[in-house]
């Protein structure tokens, strides 16, 4: 089973990688999930660097049947990399009390390629990302996801690297992690 942990935020100063890792590092030294032959993968929306949607592409993403359909070789290499996953979890700051426009962005190129597969938000930020994290479930149910829930984490405000010692204080949401991702894992099961 392929997991994407799909990293939201592109800007230069980003604390975004470090909680991806985190949460990476949760998933894996969990051996029982690892039983079940779970394969990691984090993707970095600023590496793939996708251009803005535009209204001048040929196809609305809802119509695309192909990968290679797709206009722009950016936006092929991003459903293939998607398509190739079983399981969703965005890591997310709030930015204005909402998710990242490249997070929007990276969403809306695709459609077909998120329907029926699993979800889970992981969203950060100095008031702890709750409105952000309620605001991506609801868009990712509106793509026919399977969104099994959210883990909100509160950060200090302009907090870029986090501070020593903070990543330990993170394990308060390990157990909340580890059952959504259980969850993830289920329905997944349960899709095929």
């Amino acid at each position: 089973m392929k997991v994407g942990i799909i990293m939201g935020s592109v800007r230069a100063k980003r604390i975004c990688p470090e909680i991806a890792a985190y949460v990476k590092a949760t998933i894996e030294d969990n051996g029982e999930l690892f039983s079940e032959k779970v394969e990691l993968q984090t993707v970095d929306l600023q590496q793939i660097a996708l251009p803005l949607y535009e209204d001048d592409d040929e196809l609305i993403p809802a119509h695309v049947k192909s990968v290679n359909d797709y206009a722009d070789c950016k936006t092929r290499s991003w459903s293939r990399i998607v398509n190739a996953l079983d399981i969703v979890i965005f890591v997310t700051p709030q930015y204005n009390w909402g998710y990242p426009a490249a997070l929007k962005n990276a969403i809306d190129r695709i459609y077909h390629e998120w329907c029926g597969k699993a979800a889970m938000v992981i969203s950060y930020g100095g008031h702890g990302g709750n409105k952000c994290n309620s605001q991506l479930q609801e868009v990712l149910q509106g793509l026919k996801m399977n969104v099994v829930g959210g883990v909100t984490m509160k950060i200090p405000v302009g907090t870029v690297p986090l501070p020593e010692g903070i990543i330990p204080q993170f394990s308060a949401h390990n157990e909340k992690i580890l059952q959504l991702v259980a969850s993830c894992i289920e329905a997944t099961k349960n899709a095929a």
